[in-house]
């Protein structure tokens, strides 16, 4: 596996999380990041060989949502990651508590990743790993605003009755 670019995000919307390999299983940790709100990126990476992944039904969404892939392989090392409480407390985490973010609310990211080209199977392309990631956790406070009003926008009848639930 050669070594092919080098990229950092900050910022970036971290989605389909399975730090903890329930999905996939351990040695297939991964998650997706939003990357639609830059095209040329999109295109360099395709370009390089990373499969992205474009959801099907998204007609009226313009550009339409690109996602990719990052693994987070613990096979060859330590993987830095670290979440920051809304406090300002640190905390690393290892393989074996990073599941921790799969349910985490993460207000904001930064990331430095890699890509690697790969030959297996008859099959080439470049695969994205994690190098170091750094998570801001959302305030309490946040984390029920957004609870509250998600609830309230995609729940009409909790609306009608947001009296009773004391909403």
């Amino acid at each position: 596996m050669a070594r092919v670019f080098d990229l950092d995000f900050k910022d970036a919307k971290i989605c389909n999380r399975d730090f903890g390999g329930e999905k996939w299983g351990p040695d297939q940790r991964q998650f997706q990041i939003d990357i639609s709100n830059d095209p040329q990126l999109v295109e360099k990476l395709s370009k390089d060989g990373v499969r992205l992944w474009q959801p099907e039904s998204q007609n009226d969404i313009d550009p339409p949502r690109t996602y990719m892939t990052v693994k987070v392989d613990y096979r060859f090392g330590t993987v830095p990651i670290a979440m920051i409480t809304p406090e300002g407390a640190a905390i690393k985490l290892t393989a074996q508590n990073v599941a921790e973010l799969d349910s985490a609310w993460i207000e904001s990211s930064e990331m430095h990743v890699h890509g690697s080209s790969y030959e297996n199977r008859g099959r080439s392309g470049v695969s994205v790993y994690l190098d170091t990631l750094v998570v801001h956790l959302m305030s309490k406070e946040e984390v029920d605003k957004r609870r509250s009003s998600d609830a309230a926008r995609m729940n009409p009848v909790l609306e009608k009755y947001k009296e009773i639930f004391g909403i």
